[in-house]
């Protein structure tokens, strides 16, 4: 089985990203393989656009990636590895859903309000909420909306 992370050039972080992907891979392939779904090559290329992108994406954002597969099938796809709890719906303040891969990583997006780019953010402050509060936090939805760098030029 082979996998390709585009843009993994010999950079410092290039190993580690790719350690990273490979994990990924290996692990929502294992669930597939559990809930007895085969890998298809629609499959296989839908899960590494998700993985290349590290960003939520809509159904349209996919299939504009996986140009070779029509949106019915983008659509049977995204909502299967919904129902394995491979990927996670996302809804941000365009009102669109998006879908990124589950990973044990929490993190949150900000969101250019005048070109719509999204970027993760590996940071949270629950703790420090509930660490003011005292509430037992069952749940939490926090975006970011600005100007990014691009557009304040």
């Amino acid at each position: 089985m082979h996998f390709r992370l585009k843009n993994a050039k010999c950079k410092p972080f290039a190993f580690s990203r790719c350690c990273v992907y490979f994990n990924t891979m290996i692990s929502q392939l294992s669930v597939l393989k559990a809930n007895g779904y085969k890998l298809t090559k629609n499959r296989k290329l839908v899960l590494e656009k998700l993985l290349e992108n590290r960003k939520p994406l809509t159904l349209n954002d996919i299939k504009n990636l996986c140009g070779e597969i029509n949106f019915a099938t983008i659509y049977r796809i995204v909502n299967l590895y919904l129902s394995l709890g491979i990927v996670n719906e996302v809804k941000l303040f365009d009102k669109q859903t998006h879908y990124e891969l589950m990973g044990n990583d929490h993190h949150h997006h900000i969101i250019c309000i005048k070109c719509g780019k999204i970027e993760r953010l590996d940071l949270c402050i629950i703790n420090k909420v509930q660490q003011l509060t005292d509430f037992q936090i069952t749940s939490h939805i926090m975006e970011f909306k600005g100007i990014c760098p691009q557009c304040k030029k």
